[in-house]
């Protein structure tokens, strides 16, 4: 796992930014989750099975990100995310 995102992943659990970039939430994605399909427009989708049935997360499992015009993530999606990959730790234990 990157640094970086390991990094970014603790100063988000402490002290969520209210916009981070989606340059850093995508850094996020792709070390956690198994899919991380390419998106076009105002959204990131990443996919885990641990997250199936999750709140926020559909049945297959899939977290939908919306963006700031492309550039942001506002403060109530990273705290969605950073929940996210805590079930994604707890299940992989």
């Amino acid at each position: 796992m990157a640094k970086t995102a390991e990094r970014l992943l603790q100063q988000w659990k402490s002290n969520p930014p209210a916009e981070a970039s989606v340059r850093d939430v995508r850094k996020v994605a792709e070390a956690y989750f198994e899919e991380f399909p390419k998106s076009r427009g105002g959204h990131i989708k990443v996919r885990h099975h641990a997250l199936c049935g999750q709140e926020g997360c559909g049945e297959s499992g899939t977290l939908d990100i919306p963006t700031v015009g492309g550039r942001k993530v506002k403060k109530v999606y990273i705290k969605l995310l950073v929940k996210s990959i805590e079930i994604i730790k707890e299940s992989s234990e």
